[in-house]
């Protein structure tokens, strides 16, 4: 989502313990089974050194981690011969030379883990995550959809609604902005039992064709951010899973929609979206930037659930200058609403 272009940002950090104290030892508990398994990874070599790296030369500008047998990141496997060599323990310790997210953890069970919601009814198996606070307000506002409960973090409440369609019922809530916060709030929708989401929001557009509202795709999400380091071993960017993608296109497709599908860049600083930084996602494939997707798409897979996301083009990040383009007044808002709607029925 875009809405960093306003003064008022909406990212928070989740509270390192509960809010609810009677509720510590089940926030402690694992409620369902991540994607890692402790049995898939082996722990690295204890006492292994790894003197040869230059923590001088990480991040060098020639696009290579320094000492570590010429191994390219840029490369999609890069992470994986990473892995192999014993550079990334799945045990922490003695790994001061790389940076923190490089240092991905295997361990299916966390400190805090997240936990059911108190809620008034069953649970929709179904939602969508909608970046569209007016539009929500819209569908479900005023009795029109039922309040199951809402999500309580630091910088305030967010609804989570109950929408009946004729083919049943369909969770909506806002995620809020920014990767650690949105995919909060995704860990808690799937704690309480959603498992199918699809996402609509507005993104920049990195390629100067895409109108305002044009329907975008993603395919895959450039890892430019912090959560899905958490979530997934390092690697250059994440996938959207094919299948999820097809039925995403085809609702387009029979309602004759024009779309575009391609990389989206997901960054957590878009007042560092430099020209340089343009020109080169444009480069590797990319036609919008955000600020969630690569997070989503790293819970979804770590948690084993589906997610699809719809963006439409917003503000225009592709030429020398930036265009605003009053990108939050397109009626396309309300009509990617109504699409993840209809897709997330056909999950």
């Amino acid at each position: 989502m875009r809405d960093h272009r306003h003064s008022q940002k909406a990212i928070a950090e989740r509270c390192a313990k509960c809010e609810h104290p009677e509720r510590d030892q089940r926030c402690r508990r694992a409620i369902y089974q991540p994607r890692h398994e402790a049995s898939e990874h082996e722990a690295a070599p204890e006492g292994g050194e790894h003197s040869d790296i230059d923590p001088n030369d990480l991040g060098r500008p020639d696009g290579h981690i320094a000492g570590i047998h010429g191994i390219n990141h840029r490369s999609p496997g890069a992470a994986d011969e990473l892995s192999r060599g014993g550079l990334m323990p799945t045990r922490m310790g003695g790994m001061t030379e790389l940076p923190p997210l490089l240092e991905f953890d295997p361990e299916p069970v966390a400190l805090i883990e997240p936990i059911p919601l108190a809620t008034d009814g069953p649970v929709p198996e179904r939602a969508v995550v909608c970046f569209f606070r007016e539009v929500i307000l819209e569908a479900c506002g005023d009795g029109r959809a039922e309040q199951l409960s809402s999500f309580q973090w630091s910088h305030g409440d967010s609804v989570f609604y109950r929408l009946e369609t004729d083919r049943g019922p369909v969770g909506v809530f806002h995620p809020g902005v920014g990767a650690p916060l949105a995919c909060g709030l995704l860990e808690d929708a799937i704690a309480s039992g959603c498992r199918k989401f699809v996402a609509c929001g507005g993104a920049g557009a990195l390629v100067p064709e895409l109108a305002l509202g044009h329907v975008l795709v993603p395919t895959a999400a450039i890892r430019d951010e912090g959560t899905s380091y958490h979530y997934l071993p390092a690697a250059r960017e994440v996938q959207v899973d094919p299948r999820l993608v097809e039925v995403a296109v085809r609702v387009l497709e029979e309602r004759q929609i024009p779309y575009t599908t391609g990389k989206s860049w997901t960054t957590d600083a878009p007042y560092r979206e430099t020209r340089a930084k343009i020109a080169s996602r444009r480069d590797e494939g990319c036609i919008s930037v955000e600020m969630e997707l690569a997070a989503f798409l790293a819970v979804a897979q770590h948690r084993r659930v589906d997610f699809v996301q719809y963006l439409y083009a917003g503000d225009d990040a592709s030429g020398d200058t930036w265009d605003h383009r009053h990108w939050q007044t397109s009626s396309a808002r309300k009509d990617l609403f109504d699409l993840a709607i209809e897709t997330v029925l056909r999950l």
